[in-house]
């Protein structure tokens, strides 16, 4: 995918303007009643599930499961930021329930993540260079990325609790809250695997398959394309490396309006009540076209026909 060049848009001003706007305050009442319908869906479905004589309406739950694992990933951000509630202690007593339903230590990925904002596509971001695919065969290797992201997490909060923390973990009240969240993370695995061991088909039915296919399939669909194909030349401007994807309603409710993910690298600060119209009326009129796509699905198509099926190689003159 070719990445042109956009006239430089003064992103401070567009901050101070949005920062008058006074958009940076959370709704906890809203974000409440957005939880609440998130993890009814996720209960009704787990009922639908287990009661299901149908492949096709199990099926239909999972799917529904999978949706909201991959909303819970987004909780884990939102909470991070502190753009759900007031209080430093609900953002992070959410963010530690839903991090444990996705499998995501929230101390750990709130660290990674702080780094990424600090560092964003520069070689000192934690997420590392922007994917560039080369082939096809490379993108059919996908699937792999979500569960090794997964694994690195983990890693990384052993690592942590050895004393050996990874880079971006660089204070010692970083250290200290990876080490705490870590060990409530690693008490949920441990009463998974339990729970597995005395009834895994219950397990698999209401978490596993569905968490498989949240982030085998959902997460790389949604996270690739935020800073895919960015230059590290142009990584001070949120305006020229970052990606907004004008998704469906549904699923940008869903996934709490990350797919506006331009606006929320202009102005971290604004909470998901609001990023819809940060992105329509101060962003995306700055944004060039190839940074705005119509759609998870329509960019990944566009990518995939844009690769050859392998590395074409020169011949020496």
């Amino acid at each position: 995918m070719e990445v042109t060049r956009i006239p430089r848009v003064d992103e401070a001003a567009l901050r101070r303007e949005i920062a008058d706007r006074r958009l940076t305050t959370p709704r906890p009442w809203r974000s409440l009643g957005h939880l609440a319908i998130a993890w009814g869906a996720y209960a009704v479905a787990v009922v639908v599930a287990l009661s299901a004589d149908h492949w096709a309406v199990t099926l239909l739950a999972w799917t529904c499961m999978a949706f909201v694992i991959l909303g819970n990933g987004a909780v884990v951000h939102e909470t991070l930021h502190g753009h759900l509630f007031p209080q430093a202690w609900a953002n992070r007593l959410i963010g530690n329930i839903a991090g444990a339903w996705v499998g995501l230590p929230w101390s750990t990925y709130r660290a990674y993540h702080l780094g990424h904002h600090q560092a964003s596509c520069t070689p000192n971001d934690p997420e590392g260079p922007p994917y560039r695919f080369t082939t096809r065969w490379y993108y059919a290797a996908i699937p792999v990325g979500g569960p090794l992201f997964a694994v690195n997490f983990v890693w990384w909060t052993l690592r942590s609790i050895a004393g050996s923390p990874p880079p971006f973990v660089r204070s010692a009240r970083q250290r200290r809250d990876v080490v705490l969240d870590g060990m409530l993370s690693i008490a949920v695995y441990v009463g998974l695997i339990a729970i597995g061991m005395h009834d895994l088909a219950t397990l698999a039915t209401v978490w596993l398959v569905p968490w498989l296919f949240a982030i085998i399939v959902l997460e790389p669909l949604v996270l690739i394309p935020e800073h895919y194909g960015a230059s590290m030349d142009d990584a001070a401007w949120a305006l020229a490396t970052t990606r907004t994807v004008r998704s469906n309603r549904v699923l940008t409710w869903i996934y709490w309006g990350n797919n506006f993910h331009t606006a929320h690298h202009v102005a971290p600060g604004v909470v998901p009540q609001h990023i819809r119209s940060v992105s329509e009326e101060l962003v995306e009129p700055h944004l060039d076209p190839v940074w705005r796509s119509n759609g998870y699905l329509a960019f990944h198509a566009r990518t995939l026909r844009q690769l050859p099926w392998r590395a074409t190689t020169r011949r020496p003159c």
